[in-house]
């Protein structure tokens, strides 16, 4: 076993040089976590579409799950998807359906017992889950409720406020003494012969005669205007209650609220008297209410990291709604700063982005990744209404976009184009030659500069400078009318200018003076909104309505999918070239590491996007086989041992041009190293594939 270990290592390594392997880098660490459970030593996490666990061994991505909840009763683990509810006997690796059925499920666990309520059926199931049966139809109908012994608490969807049962059902009546007229509760929680209920902004409120009359429970709770917060979790852990917000998490102890955690988008957990808080960092885990918060991101890596740069020997990414930096092309990761960045602009001496802190939107600067200063306290427009970045040295533009319409008038609210010439210091107008509807400067969509040429995306249509943003005049180009305001991006790439408008793609040789279409091999359907130069040749990322990031290539005079050179589950939005690889910022899996072949070379160009790439690998049971064809023909695809033997024939037939993915089950292999072979013509590639158990 411990050779085989040893080959694969040494295989992954090899590979992960070539164009089919993409490997995650070590972050940026976290994750927005949306729902979590915990039972023992095991912590199941719900963030981005995907499941994670954690345990003694760190953190592992159990697959794409798109639920957002989960409960546990005993080591049973639940999640109550869209379609049903499911459960898992083994911690999350594998689940099936259970009733009852219905379109939403919402669960409630008392001891080992969990109650399951649908629209109109609260259901109960004293073996985990196995079977269940009608427990009580209430005739009201509760969008929130709790069982404990034979009491239960229910809010209605009619807001109508809060009704109880104290006969497991049989009875109902509403209760209304000490809580506020016609608000209906939407979370509950019983500690120390206590019941506890939050009720919308109310704040949270307690009842010591099992929920016939409460009191205001809501000393050192933040109080926004009349408002307390709107709690997004709720839990006791021994006899201490803990409360979630969007702005924190909290305990009550010495008959008032204490701040516990002051992250973003908080969500919590217990088990054995650890608590455990996700919020938009990833999650943390505390022993108790006077200990500390140890944060435990190791290993979990789903942020959005959609804005890479590369300055001044390091690497910078966003994520989690924080700057993280690489000094070490994607090895490890730290954080910088709390900016939620949009985009990076290198400015030569100067690296800024456009972002929002906790509390805005605005404009950065750093000279050397590390402090960032705000520098847009000078535009005269809010700054949720800025649109663009550029930069050409200490240059600094940007552009504000709003329009308000009705059905018989459109208005510009806010636009224009602004000029800094001292890094961001001091702001002007960059307006000359730009349009006016006598209310305002016209709204801008995107900004790029390269050299003394500035090209503005408007409302109406493309203008451009040629004098540094002095004077602008407006492009003639090949469209007019409603078409020139769509949502335009620009990209300037190894000196060729482009402008994206959906699925329409134009490129100018002549900075910007004279256009032409550029979207030869490009699908109909398709919004690109990122380009890049990968090693001189043009690559660009566009959405679909089947995925997300797909990625084209430019061969010759035409655009290749080479999509299925990347994992299939991976969305990736962005590229930094770093040295001889690639780093990848994705929708939400954090930062990959990578390369794309070089284009084909003399006498192969009929199979030029003839690769192939495979996903999970190492693989235990199933993998997905990817690979694109430049036209239509017959593929012969198998697996074979290193000693070249066939071990199976996994397709063999005709398939059409285009990007195919084939399922394979392997599940009956010997765990080993294998290589996949794909024949089409006279042409022939082979990729490794690592079957573990």
């Amino acid at each position: 076993m411990k050779s085989l270990l040893t080959l694969i290592a040494l295989l992954l390594a090899a590979a992960s040089a070539s164009a089919q392997q993409w490997t995650p880098t070590s972050g940026p660490e976290g994750a927005q976590i949306a729902a979590l459970a915990a039972s023992g030593r095991t912590l199941l996490a719900l963030s981005s579409g995907y499941l994670y666990r954690h345990d003694d061994h760190g953190w592992e991505n159990l697959g794409p799950n798109e639920s957002r909840t989960l409960h546990v009763a005993d080591s049973v683990f639940f999640m109550a998807p869209y379609d049903g509810l499911y459960r898992s006997l083994d911690r999350g690796d594998h689940w099936e359906k259970v009733g009852p059925e219905g379109v939403t499920v919402r669960l409630c666990i008392d001891g080992s017992v969990v109650y399951a309520m649908t629209d109109s059926l609260i259901y109960r199931s004293l073996d985990h889950g196995k079977t269940w049966t009608p427990y009580v139809e209430p005739q009201i109908h509760f969008f929130s409720f709790f069982v404990r012994d034979s009491v239960i608490l229910a809010g209605s969807v009619e807001g109508s406020g809060m009704f109880r049962s104290g006969d497991s059902g049989k009875s109902w009546s509403r209760i209304t003494a000490g809580l506020p007229a016609d608000e209906a509760p939407s979370l509950f929680a019983y500690a120390d012969s206590s019941y506890y209920t939050a009720v919308g902004d109310k704040g949270v409120f307690r009842s010591t005669d099992n929920g016939l009359h409460w009191s205001a429970l809501n000393d050192g709770l933040p109080v926004r205007g009349i408002t307390y917060p709107l709690l997004n979790a709720f839990l006791t852990v021994g006899d201490t209650l803990w409360a979630a917000e969007n702005d924190g998490v909290y305990f009550h102890a010495d008959s008032t609220w204490h701040i516990a955690n002051s992250k973003r988008f908080n969500t919590l957990a217990a088990a054995d008297g650890v608590v455990y808080n996700g919020s938009s960092h990833g999650v943390d885990s505390l022993s108790g209410p006077e200990g500390f918060w140890t944060t435990m991101n190791t290993g979990l890596r789903s942020h959005r990291s959609d804005a890479l740069a590369a300055f001044d020997g390091a690497v910078y990414s966003n994520g989690g709604g924080w700057i993280h930096r690489s000094a070490d092309n994607g090895e490890s990761w730290e954080m910088v700063t709390q900016i939620d960045v949009d985009r990076f602009v290198d400015g030569g001496a100067t690296l800024y982005a456009l972002g929002r802190k906790p509390f805005g939107l605005g404009i950065f600067r750093s000279s050397h990744g590390l402090d960032w200063e705000d520098v847009g306290a000078g535009l005269p427009h809010p700054l949720q209404y800025c649109t663009t970045l550029a930069a050409q040295g200490d240059t600094l533009f940007t552009g504000f976009y709003r329009v308000i319409t009705d059905e018989n008038s459109v208005s510009w609210k806010y636009g224009g184009v602004y000029r800094s010439l001292d890094r961001g210091t001091t702001w002007d107008t960059s307006g000359v030659g730009l349009p006016n509807d006598g209310n305002g400067d016209v709204p801008v969509v995107d900004i790029i500069a390269a050299g003394r040429t500035v090209l503005a995306w408007t409302y109406e249509g493309l203008y451009r400078s040629a004098d540094g943003g002095d004077t602008w005049g407006r492009v003639q180009f090949v469209f007019a009318g409603e078409e020139s305001r769509r949502a335009g991006r620009l990209f300037n790439v190894d000196g060729s200018i482009y402008l994206a408008l959906g699925g329409l793609l134009y490129r100018s040789d002549d900075d910007g003076r004279s256009w032409g279409m550029a979207r030869n091999g490009l699908p109909p359907s398709i919004s690109i909104f990122q380009m890049t130069s990968i090693k001189g040749t043009p690559y660009l990322i566009a959405n679909n309505d089947k995925k997300l990031g797909n990625i084209f290539r430019w061969v010759g005079e035409s655009w290749a999918d080479v999509t299925s050179m990347t994992p299939e589950d991976v969305d990736f939005r962005a590229f930094l070239a770093v040295g001889d690889d690639l780093l990848a910022g994705t929708l939400r899996n954090s930062v990959w590491k990578g390369r794309f072949d070089a284009p084909s070379g003399v006498g192969h160009e009929e199979h030029a996007d003839a690769m192939m790439a495979s996903a999970p690998n190492p693989f235990s049971m199933v993998t997905t086989i990817c690979f694109t064809l430049a036209r239509r023909g017959d593929v012969r695809l198998t697996l074979v041992s290193p000693l070249g033997e066939e071990m199976a024939l996994i397709h063999n037939g005709p398939l059409e041009a285009g990007l195919q993915r084939i399922r394979f089950d392997g599940s009956s292999l010997p765990s080993g190293i294998y290589r996949l072979r794909l024949a089409t013509g006279d042409w022939v590639r082979t990729t490794p594939l690592v079957k573990v158990r």
